[in-house]
């Protein structure tokens, strides 16, 4: 699932400005390793899926965790292999979370702004949680029923019509789904927007955040 085609240019200039420090530290990332705290241990493994350019590890960075950054656009991946060439701690891995498991196991996975541009629910959350050996921390866009809503992306220069999906997805079908492959799981409002309901592009929609543990962890 290219992204680049429903984002455009000017997102790529951001992914990469955010490695340097340009543009100031997302709410999202300050809300996650605040919730990452009490696990986060040296040499952990932390996978992040939907990664971009890898900015994510310069918040996580003090932890001493090793950084697994995954996406499927490889234009982001480059712009993070050359600004992380050099740190043993960091490495990058091309996959397709909608067609296949992958096959690595981390401590912890982490997910911001993904999974509601996938085609549906599944199997990108069955297939990144099975690479979670204890915790799962999700952001995404969460509803009462469930949404599927694709459109043409309306980004300039968009002539082949790639389409973007802008899903909501059922509390229940997360909390249920997430449960039955061994998770105890909580819902969290969004630091940034307070899970208020926000127009998307026309569209209403609320973020949430998902904590998943798994329980036998401890």
């Amino acid at each position: 699932m290219s992204f680049i085609p429903i984002a455009g240019s000017d997102y790529t200039d951001i992914a990469r400005r955010r490695l340097s420090g340009e543009i100031p530290e997302l709410t999202w990332l300050r809300q996650f390793r605040d919730l990452l705290k009490p696990y986060l241990r040296p040499g952990m493994v932390v996978a992040d899926f939907g990664c971009a350019t890898g900015y994510a590890y310069t918040s996580l960075a003090a932890f001493g965790v090793r950084y697994v950054g995954i996406d499927f656009e490889p234009t982001y991946l480059s712009i993070g292999r050359d600004h992380f060439a050099g740190n043993p701690e960091v490495s990058f891995r091309r996959h397709d979370i909608t067609a296949a498991p992958l096959d690595i196991r981390a401590d912890v996975v982490i997910c911001s702004a993904m999974l509601e541009h996938c085609p549906a629910l599944e199997p990108a959350l069955t297939n990144m949680a099975g690479v979670a050996g204890r915790l799962f921390l999700l952001r995404t866009f969460v509803g009462d029923d469930e949404v599927i809503d694709s459109y043409v992306a309306p980004v300039p220069g968009n002539d082949a019509g790639a389409i973007k999906y802008s899903n909501v997805y059922a509390r229940r079908d997360l909390e249920r789904r997430l449960s039955a492959i061994g998770f105890d799981v909580r819902m969290i409002a969004d630091r940034y927007t307070g899970s208020e309901s926000r127009s998307v592009q026309g569209r209403d929609r609320a973020f949430r955040v998902v904590l998943a543990e798994k329980g036998d962890a401890g």
